[in-house]
Parts: C-alpha cells; sequence; structure tokens
C-alpha cells in the first residue's frame, strides 16, 4: 500500500506543507510544516497517528516559522539537509537546538517504505526532493512546480546550480507524482509537457555546459 498525503496550506504565500502516512494508527512525517500547527495536531489526532519527525525540503521562513512550535508540543525532532543548516540557524536562533541534519544519501523510514533524499540546488544550496520511492511519490519544495520553477536570486541561490538540478529532475520517470512546495501536485509527464521555465533551464544548461 502507498503513502497517504494530506496537504496543508497556510501564509501570505500559500505554501503547502504536508503529512505523510500509510495508515490510521500507524506513524507519520510532517513535511515543511511552516504553518497552521493546531491543524497538524487535530489531524494526527483524529488519524492516531505517531509523528516520528519533521522534514524540511529547504529552510525558507515560509516552509520552517512554526515548526519549532509543533516540534516543542510534539516533543519530534526537525531534520534539515547539512548544506541548508547555517541559513536555518539564522531564523531558528535558539530554536536551532531542535534541528538535526541529514546528508543527501541518508535513508528514513515509514512504517516500512523508505524514505531518501536528492539534492536539487539552485533556489538554495541545501535544497532536496524528498522521495518515496515506493510509491513513487517526491516533494520538491520550491525546486520543480508544475509549471514553474524555483526562483535564483536570493541568498544562496543561483541559476546556473538551478540548471543541473533540472536536468535532473527531467530525467525523472513521467510516472513519478511530485508534490511541491506552492501550488498544485504533479505527474513528471504533466512537468515535461507543460513546463516551460523547465524547458528553458534545459536550454540554458545545454548552451554553457
Amino acid at each position: 500500500m502507498g503513502i497517504k498525503i494530506e496537504k496543508f496550506v497556510g501564509g501570505a504565500l500559500d505554501t503547502n506543507g504536508y503529512i505523510v502516512y500509510k495508515n490510521d494508527g500507524g506513524s507519520c512525517y510532517f513535511i515543511d510544516s511552516g504553518y497552521r500547527t493546531d491543524e497538524y495536531e487535530t489531524f494526527i489526532k483524529e488519524h492516531n497517528l505517531t509523528p516520528k519527525g519533521i522534514l524540511f525540503t529547504h529552510h525558507h521562513y515560509d516552509h520552517t516559522s512554526d515548526s519549532p512550535q509543533l516540534a516543542k508540543k510534539l516533543d519530534l525532532p526537525i531534520y534539515i539537509h547539512e548544506e541548508d543548516y547555517e541559513m536555518l540557524k539564522k531564523t531558528f536562533k535558539e530554536n536551532i537546538s531542535l534541528v538535526k541534519t541529514f546528508k543527501t544519501d541518508s535513508e528514513f523510514d515509514l512504517d516500512g517504505e523508505k524514505i531518501t533524499f536528492i539534492q536539487l540546488k539552485g533556489h538554495t544550496k541545501g535544497g532536496v526532493a524528498i522521495c518515496f520511492e515506493e510509491s513513487g511519490v517526491r516533494f520538491t519544495g520550491d525546486t520543480i512546480f508544475d509549471t514553474e520553477i524555483g526562483i535564483t536570486d536570493l541568498e544562496d541561490g543561483g541559476y546556473d546550480e538551478m540548471s543541473e538540478s533540472c536536468l535532473a529532475v527531467s530525467q525523472w520517470d513521467n510516472s513519478i507524482h511530485i508534490y511541491p512546495g506552492h501550488g498544485d501536485d504533479a505527474t513528471m509527464d504533466f512537468v515535461k509537457l507543460y513546463n516551460e521555465e523547465l524547458k528553458e533551464a534545459l536550454v540554458y544548461y545545454d548552451e554553457n555546459h
């Protein structure tokens, strides 16, 4: 049986956060739980879920802001890629003690399903896709959306790195289902067909490498 996904949208930027689980009464992970802490708590109580931690796709405030509150209430660790840790420290301040780092080759487990990571630089240095391969699902943060790619003009972003990430993403199987940090989910066949910014990034990569 594949994973189940509950989406929460909050904040001025309509940021997506998620609860991922397999069955009522089982375990779950929160992904990018930046807003609507009370609703996360309500959902896990209604479905009798045991949260194992909070996973971040990247460090930006709209994806992370309320997570310390949730982590303290539920006594949970927060996880972020090691290359985004220092940037997260700037906004989390004393709450950084709640945070643990993972590497690109780290693995987690959700009731028997392996969770892995693909590093996707360009929006941030330590941006990742969080992958549930058995279910064919990847949470892509602000790297790849259904019809756009993430902005690259922030402090630790860069278009050249983003173009390399887009090349990697373009090779994903068409059946992969992405759940981004904003907007709607989509299959990769849809993304490859309708994401013009992805196509432009691939042209840029070909012309500059």
